[in-house]
């Protein structure tokens, strides 16, 4: 989710260039017609001023809080250290960026959290598989009771120290 919300991000950037483009030329061609306004005429001009500052500041806007946001992702390490950045994209630089950051799970964020636990899962099942042969081993009358629990202290013990 992570990585679509960046991807959203980058398309509000282009979004961004065009308004401020648009804020542009539309304050230039403000410019323009107050160099030839009649009185009467000084609303038009303030109005296109107006707009082209409108545009101007909804490229500006989003586009420096993208910048940030994006900087700050590659530092985020889980979902609840994301949730004030994601709550700043959502209102000041794309919806659709903040809400894909919200739902963004820990493992979004820190892909080596993902292998640590697929690392750790399998571990445990090894364990279980090892400490299940002991006990087999138990029940056949190949171990006795003080020496099962020692291998399976010592096993215990071996896989939390690594």
């Amino acid at each position: 989710m992570v990585k679509a919300a960046k991807i959203f991000i980058y398309i509000t950037f282009a979004i961004s260039a065009v308004l401020f483009v648009f804020g542009c030329i539309s304050i230039g061609l403000a410019i323009k017609a107050s160099l030839t306004v009649m009185d009467y005429q000084i609303i038009h001009v303030l109005s296109r001023a107006f707009v082209g500052n409108a545009f101007l500041l909804g490229g500006i806007i989003p586009f420096v809080v993208g910048l940030v946001v994006l900087k700050k992702l590659k530092y985020i390490r889980s979902s609840k250290e994301a949730t004030a950045i994601a709550i700043v994209c959502l209102i000041l630089c794309n919806a659709l960026s903040g809400i894909l950051l919200l739902l963004a799970e820990d493992e979004d964020f820190d892909p080596e959290l993902k292998k640590t636990l697929v690392k750790d899962i399998n571990k445990s099942d090894e364990l279980k598989d090892e400490i299940e042969k002991l006990n087999k081993m138990k029940e056949d009358g190949l171990l006795s009771e003080q020496e099962y629990t020692e291998l399976r202290k010592k096993l215990i013990d071996s896989r939390f120290d690594k």
